[in-house]
């Protein structure tokens, strides 16, 4: 199931929303099973990501 909007299908939906004042981004040390890893923790949830590079994982995705 695809959602749609007037300009095309919609490529991304939101999971979770969180306030950013109460979320910490900590760095994950880089494995031989995980690499360019960080984790987002918000009381309770604690969510695992990986960037396609180091490059990427240090690089911000949005400038405001």
């Amino acid at each position: 199931m695809s959602a749609y909007c007037r300009r095309g299908p919609v490529r991304y939906k939101f999971h979770t929303l969180y306030e950013l004042d109460n979320l910490a981004v900590v760095n994950v040390k880089d494995t031989n099973v995980v690499k360019n890893t960080f984790k987002l923790l918000m009381f309770p949830d604690t969510r695992l990501f990986q960037a396609e590079s180091p490059k990427a994982k240090v690089r911000p995705s949005c400038v405001m």
